[in-house]
């Protein structure tokens, strides 16, 4: 059982990793539109609103991955 609960400790740091990383992704996102939408388009604008959609879309997967791996776990204890 020790080792179930290494399992889960790691998804849990996976998780809470990927939902951090969500919101200051969400963050970024926010400001480079804000500031966008104000009409300060420039480069760093730019690259902070498509870096930031890359580092969301990326912390999604890790969140979904961390979902399947847990129902995975989760059905070889059952």
């Amino acid at each position: 059982m020790a080792e179930i609960g290494a399992i889960g400790g790691g998804l849990t740091a996976a998780r809470t990793a990927a939902l951090t990383g969500l919101d200051r992704a969400g963050q970024r996102a926010a400001g480079a539109g804000q500031a966008i939408a104000a009409g300060r388009v420039d480069t760093a604008n730019t690259v902070a609103l498509v870096s930031a959609e890359t580092e969301f879309s990326a912390n999604a997967k890790v969140l979904a991955a961390s979902d399947r791996m847990t129902r995975e776990a989760i059905d070889l204890i059952v």
